[in-house]
């Protein structure tokens, strides 16, 4: 093989051997193994500035071994522009998904304190439950503990009567002199 040839093969093995651990070092620092806020806030504008900067070394590279930069550092450049776009919408879809799950979590435990609540305040109350009893208890609204005892109702787990003054009062059969009969 001529000398000549040796050198521009070896010229061009350089080339893409900085592009090459140019883009391994970007997709590495990715990982998808970051939790999204640490994603959002660092890594992606890192990724995006290290292919910057990568594109930019290229392209000097390039130009220093007789090549042509802009054509290097611009490959270079959209080549890892497309990957870090995707990376960070798929980062930015990671977020809302564990959003969304922290927010189903809080409903979750915050459903299961309001039924405890009920069942504690029925438990003192010889059974009976109102809803302005258990908003005070549970620190939500009264509008709030009506539609929780309603859906209880519908459930078949607490009954609803109305006194002779007017005032919906909810039963919780364990708990009322009523439900106690012993069992047959």
């Amino acid at each position: 093989m001529p000398d000549n040839e040796r050198k521009e093969k070896r010229k061009t093995n350089i080339l893409k051997a900085a592009l090459g651990t140019g883009i391994v070092l970007c997709y590495v620092l990715m990982g998808g193994v970051f939790p999204a806020t640490l994603f959002d806030t660092i890594v992606a504008p890192l990724f995006m500035c290290s292919f910057v900067a990568t594109s930019v070394l290229t392209g000097f590279l390039a130009k220093r071994l007789g090549r042509s930069g802009a054509g290097w550092g611009f490959g270079t450049f959209f080549t890892g522009l497309v990957p870090s776009v995707v990376l960070l919408f798929l980062g930015k879809k990671k977020q809302l998904l564990l959003r969304e799950k922290y927010e189903a979590q809080i409903a979750s435990n915050k459903i299961q304190k309001t039924e405890k609540v009920i069942l504690s305040i029925a438990q003192k109350n010889k059974g009976k439950v109102t809803p302005a009893l258990v908003a005070l208890e549970a620190d939500i609204g009264i509008e709030e503990a009506h539609k929780k005892l309603d859906e209880l109702v519908r459930r078949g787990f607490v009954s609803m009567e109305v006194t002779k003054g007017g005032a919906v009062v909810y039963i919780v059969p364990e708990f009322s002199d009523e439900g106690n009969d012993e069992f047959i």
